[in-house]
């Protein structure tokens, strides 16, 4: 299993928490050497002995290699990449993948409608506000992320799948502008 952009590791301890009896290997990949430390100290904790668990210092836009896998899961990943980069990278997810194994993401992306899209960006806003961020926080993070994110229409996402070669995908989770979905390699 490939977490790709595990970042400070938080989906691999809640996947070691389920304490799953089938022994399997999960390797965590990050861009940044500081957010594999703190995956890395995160679950040093779990006991887990049926997951080997190893991490990875790398750049998944450049060349990267995988080994045959069952899966790969992405937990707000692919939105940092433009179209060639994301294309690339869901090819060589495809490839590396057995038949019968799936691809999981959750992502931003754009609404088909910019009066859709303005009205789940405020709601967005609202739900942060909710949960004790304030405006300065909310606002400072959204022009962080202004220029680094590229976000596609779920139609664009879904074709970029089908070119890869997956046959099967379907959506599981819709909120605001987020998605998840699962896409099979058969």
């Amino acid at each position: 299993i490939y977490d790709l952009g595990c970042s400070t590791g938080e989906t691999i301890k809640k996947i070691l928490q389920l304490n799953i009896s089938t022994k399997f290997n999960l390797i965590g990949i990050d861009n940044s050497k500081k957010m594999i430390e703190l995956a890395k100290k995160k679950i040093s904790k779990i006991n887990n002995k049926n997951v080997k668990i190893s991490f990875k210092t790398a750049d998944l836009t450049k060349n990267i290699n995988f080994k045959k896998s069952n899966l790969f899961y992405s937990i707000l990943l692919f939105p940092f990449f433009n179209y060639n980069q994301r294309k690339k990278l869901i090819n060589k997810i495809f490839y590396s993948l057995d038949y019968g194994g799936a691809l999981v993401c959750v992502e931003k992306i754009r609404s088909s409608s910019s009066y859709f899209e303005d009205m789940f960006n405020q709601l967005y806003f609202d739900f942060k506000l909710q949960q004790k961020l304030n405006e300065k926080e909310i606002l400072k993070k959204a022009k962080s992320l202004r220029s680094s994110m590229y976000l596609f229409e779920e139609k664009n996402i879904f074709k970029l799948l089908k070119q890869a070669g997956f046959k099967r995908y379907e959506i599981f989770f819709k909120c605001f502008n987020f998605i998840g979905y699962i896409a099979i390699k058969k």
